[in-house]
């Protein structure tokens, strides 16, 4: 019952800021980026914390709210703030909260299939060195998995990150490929994670 309390407070929190504050004044969004604290009320509200619904509901609200600033260009600054702290802050974290880590890749996935490449343009360098980070990553992971029920969720979840990063900046696909068709041709043809959710 605390769980879903809690998941219910959240929520109407959400919901203020949208209904009295957001659609009122959308320069409001702007103040999210001063918030001194707002980085790690990110880390500990999508991935540190054992409430599954409480990272549902974050997570799904903080996504809405980077896509409703999408093509603002007096919001550029915010949606960089936000995805700086969500993603390029965040993402180096998931290796120690595996259990956890599910709601936050597909979040994460959404939110930037949910932008323009304009929105990102701020960005541009950290996400290109982001792919490649992403790559290294993948190819240098030790393989979990021990039968077909098992899975590896943060190898799953980075090559989705990976995917969605690459659909935006398409010229990285040949680079990124040559690293990495081999590896998992070679090396992981029968170990990729099976049955994953995050990819529907």
């Amino acid at each position: 019952m605390e769980i879903v309390a809690v998941r219910s407070v959240v929520e109407k929190l959400f919901q203020f800021m949208n209904l009295y504050i957001i659609k009122h004044d959308r320069s409001a969004i702007s103040t999210i980026q001063n918030y001194q604290g707002f980085q790690e009320l990110v880390h500990i509200s999508m991935l540190k914390t054992e409430n599954y619904l409480v990272r549902f509901e974050v997570g799904k609200r903080l996504r809405e709210l980077v896509i409703a600033c999408s093509g603002d260009e007096s919001l550029k600054p915010t949606v960089t703030a936000l995805l700086q702290a969500v993603l390029i802050d965040t993402l180096p974290l998931v290796e120690d909260h595996e259990r956890r880590c599910e709601e936050y890749f597909t979040d994460t996935r959404r939110m930037v299939e949910g932008l323009a490449l304009e929105d990102l343009e701020t960005l541009r360098d950290d996400f290109l060195s982001l792919i490649d980070t992403l790559a290294a990553s993948i190819q240098a992971r030790e393989i979990k998995e021990t039968d077909t029920k098992s899975e590896d969720k943060i190898l799953v979840g980075l090559m989705y990150t990976l995917q969605v990063l690459l659909q935006k900046y398409p010229a990285k696909k040949k680079e990124i490929g040559a690293k990495l068709v081999p590896h998992l041709l070679n090396d992981c043809l029968f170990e990729i994670p099976h049955g994953s959710g995050l990819g529907h």
